[in-house]
């Protein structure tokens, strides 16, 4: 199973995430999370509880799409 969560919008949304993802992981272990952030402290963050795949940051005011 494949699971992407967007758009994680500053670190507080981070941290408070961070129980609903270890959950996430308790009950679908062999799921392949990915997660898309804004800041690179948030990727910081996720990386150390060990429960993503793969951890995107995607900042509009950088990455210009249009």
């Amino acid at each position: 199973m494949k699971i992407l969560i967007t758009y994680l919008t500053g670190i507080g949304n981070t941290i408070m995430f961070i129980p609903t993802l270890r959950t996430l992981h308790q009950h679908l272990p062999d799921a392949a999370v990915d997660i898309v952030v804004r800041h690179q402290a948030s990727k910081d963050i996720l990386e150390r509880i060990n429960c993503c795949r793969k951890i995107y940051v995607f900042n509009p005011s950088i990455h210009k799409t249009f």
